[in-house]
């Protein structure tokens, strides 16, 4: 057996005794959370339920029964086993009543009597032991005619010790939780050094660590519960939702609440666990989220126009400091909660994309999701970023109108099977954005794809003039511009900036993000000793359309209209491979056309993200 086997088995194996231990503890709870219940009950009435069974062996009548008392913080159990001559007069039940006098009265199987509070009490008499509440105690009578022979044993325990006893190990589980929780740097589930560990992937136990938000400015909200704590994500979510439904079932008989009132609690518990942790964040966490610029810096590069295209409305304020906290106001603004249906959609579509991807792109498939909604509409005809799905620092932010066919699609058998490329068309927008989330965390390894596949060059010094930083239209999650490129012919080279940028509006309220153009600007300098754009006689940088510059556009095929930018260029790349290759793989016949022509020209990219993607 290799040694890779046996860490296999190894791991396996830890995995199935941490699931056990896990199920062990959380019905130890549960058993706890009964025991308590109990207890204060106790305190109010006395509960007993009698099981009796009568059967006939020749010559005696044998009846064996069973009792079950609680009451003043005890609970007990007696259990004997009579015979009788059936000449003599049957027995009656063998319960005491109050006064210590045996009760005429007989009980049917399995029924319950509720009387005043009382601590259990069987009298066995001088076989009976006693200590710190617990009792025990058993006897065998013989049978002398009208006297019934008779055996019997006793054991009451007070409550408060099963209490003790079914808490040790939710204790011991939560102890351990809070200690991996406070340790810095480990894993939230086994408590493994993660120092240095990049993945996201916990190397002994497999879990996939949850981002947490820290030091995020606070920007005219308070939200303390934005922390995006493993401990509230699958399998926590599910023993915490089961807890409460315990609660309820408890207060319902223990309080008097109606049954029925139980039954219509919605409590909503996933049928099976994602492949990959994915959280929705409500309204007051998503406000703060989506002005985040810890990861990356993009409110405080944003220019006038560039708000006002991308909010759809004249930006307010009487410096840039002031137009970029109302542009951070309308996006906050913007932010609303999820519904269920929404949330349960989304997270199948997660994890399918997930599943699909795991084999080729494991790095991809182990990365969370995190999603933002937002309003369609901020005012009248106005929108976030042209009304698309877009990046915030490690989270998707999602418009209402792309969430519905999502929905739709979902809950609708007809529409599965009618508009598959539609669904492909919208899912594929999921792809890209987690993979510029990817992007964040290993821009080294992309910044090397960019290098030797596309031949561009990453300078650290660019100086775009007022005209470019005026009409500049940022990617959110790809905010980055100073990647150039080279074109050489027999003559001399040139060096070019591929951007996008917005166009001169007469009217700003109309101007939209969707008005962008993709232009080349051509540079002058070095990457040594940096660029600035070439001029033209009127002082205007000398820029052509970028599509003017095939030699360019055609190595990001079937992407040319994403050169502006490599991220962004990589992105769409990257979905065309995981829907095309991964999760389409009976594509509609008005599809296959388009995509087989696409999978040549996707071979070396592939090459790429199996490369970047496989740790």
């Amino acid at each position: 057996m290799s040694r890779s086997t046996s860490s296999n088995s190894s791991a396996k194996l830890a995995r199935v005794l941490r699931r056990v231990f896990t199920f062990t503890w959380l019905l130890s709870l549960v058993l706890c959370l009964s025991a308590i219940a109990l207890w204060v009950r106790s305190y109010f009435a006395s509960d007993m339920f009698v099981f009796e069974k009568r059967w006939n062996a020749d010559p005696w009548i044998y009846l064996r029964q069973t009792l079950l008392e609680s009451g003043r913080g005890g609970v007990g159990i007696r259990r004997s086993v009579s015979a009788f001559d059936p000449t003599n007069t049957p027995p009656r039940s063998g319960r005491r009543g109050r006064g210590g006098q045996a009760s005429t009265r007989p009980l049917a199987h399995g029924s319950h009597i509720s009387t005043w509070a009382v601590y259990p009490e069987f009298r066995f008499g001088q076989y009976e032991r006693t200590a710190l509440g617990f009792k025990w105690g058993r006897y065998t009578l013989a049978n002398t005619g009208a006297r019934p022979g008779q055996r019997a044993v006793e054991l009451v325990v007070p409550i408060w010790a099963l209490v003790v006893l079914t808490a040790v190990l939710p204790a011991r589980a939560g102890w351990k939780r809070l200690r991996r929780t406070g340790k810095a740097g480990a894993c939230s589930k086994c408590g493994y050094d993660l120092t240095g560990n990049t993945s996201g992937v916990c190397p002994e136990c497999g879990d996939v660590r949850a981002t947490a938000l820290t030091d995020v400015p606070k920007y005219g909200i308070s939200c303390p519960e934005l922390e995006l704590d493993p401990r509230f994500l699958y399998p926590s979510r599910i023993m915490r939702e089961a807890v409460q439904r315990f609660i309820l079932v408890t207060a319902a008989i223990c309080g008097g609440v109606p049954v029925a009132t139980v039954a219509r609690a919605q409590v909503v518990v996933p049928a099976t666990r994602p492949a990959v942790a994915v959280r929705f964040l409500s309204k007051a966490q998503g406000q703060l989220a989506i002005i985040d610029e810890t990861s990356e810096p993009y409110f405080k590069l944003l220019q006038p126009m560039e708000m006002s295209a991308k909010t759809g409305s004249p930006i307010m304020g009487r410096t840039i400091e002031a137009e970029q906290d109302d542009c951070r106001r309308r996006y906050q603004e913007a932010v609303v909660d999820f519904t269920q249906p929404e949330m349960q959609a989304i997270e199948r579509w997660a994890d399918r994309i997930s599943r699909a991807s795991q084999k080729s792109f494991p790095l991809f498939a182990r990365t969370p999701w995190s999603f933002i909604k937002i309003r369609d509409r901020i005012a009248p005809g106005a929108s976030l970023e042209g009304g698309m799905p877009f990046t915030r620092g490690q989270h998707i932010v999602l418009p209402q109108s792309f969430i519905n066919p999502i929905v739709r699609w979902e809950n609708d058998p007809a529409a599965k099977k009618h508009d598959e490329l539609l669904m492909v068309d919208t899912v594929h927008y999921l792809v890209g954005c987690q993979l510029l989330v990817v992007q964040q965390s290993h821009r080294d390894a992309f910044a090397q794809m960019y290098q030797q596949l596309w031949q561009m060059v990453h300078v650290d010094k660019i100086e775009p003039g007022a005209f470019l930083v005026q009409h500049q239209c940022l990617t959110p999650g790809a905010v980055d511009q100073r990647w150039v490129y080279q074109i050489k012919d027999d003559q001399h080279a040139v060096w070019i900036l591929p951007l996008r940028i917005l166009p001169d509006a007469v009217n700003p309220a109309g101007q939209n993000v969707a008005e962008a153009t993709h232009v080349a600007v051509r540079l002058e300098g070095s990457p040594e000793q940096g660029f600035h754009p070439a001029q033209t006689p009127k002082g205007e940088p000398l820029m052509e359309p970028l599509n003017n510059l095939p030699r360019f556009t055609s190595q990001f095929a079937p992407a040319h209209d994403k050169a502006f930018n490599p991220d962004v260029a990589a992105a769409d790349l990257f979905w065309r491979i995981v829907v095309f290759e991964e999760m389409l793989t009976n594509p509609p016949t008005e599809a296959k056309g388009p995509i087989d022509r696409a999978k040549p020209l996707l071979a070396k990219p592939r090459e790429w993200f199996e490369k970047i993607l496989a740790p």
